[in-house]
């Protein structure tokens, strides 16, 4: 912790100035580039959030369908402003899509479909000739 201090009181002790000059000047760089890094993460869990909820919202419309086979598409869009070293405002565009397939409703169909074409099945389920 002391050596710490010691470099502390260096820089500003120097007789010179220029560590103290520069260090003023990347500073508030830093701080700006650490904002706008905070800010695009903060963008980038909005997004997916976003994306999740569309998703399941997909998902429960789905659920209530009676189709063999169906495919939803939504478009979403989010947007942030983002502030920094300069104000920006973040757009993204997303297509979600969701599937469903009825897996009784293919089994029945695909009973019905061996049944008629001449193999029976037997209480196992085996086809018998």
């Amino acid at each position: 912790m002391k050596r710490h201090w010691e470099t502390v009181k260096r820089v500003f002790l120097s007789k010179r100035g220029s560590e103290l000059i520069e260090a003023s000047l990347a500073l508030p760089l830093l701080i700006l580039m650490a904002a706008s890094l905070i800010g695009a993460g903060a963008f980038a869990c909005v997004s997916m959030h976003d994306r999740c909820l569309a998703q399941s919202e997909l998902l429960g419309e789905l659920d209530e369908s009676r189709a063999v086979y169906r495919i939803i598409e939504r478009n979403i869009e989010t947007s942030s402003d983002i502030t920094g070293a300069y104000r920006e405002r973040l757009n993204r565009r997303y297509t979600v899509h969701a599937r469903v397939i009825d897996e009784a409703a293919v089994i029945r169909a695909g009973k019905i479909a061996g049944a008629g074409a001449g193999g029976q099945e037997n209480g196992d389920g085996d086809e018998e000739e």
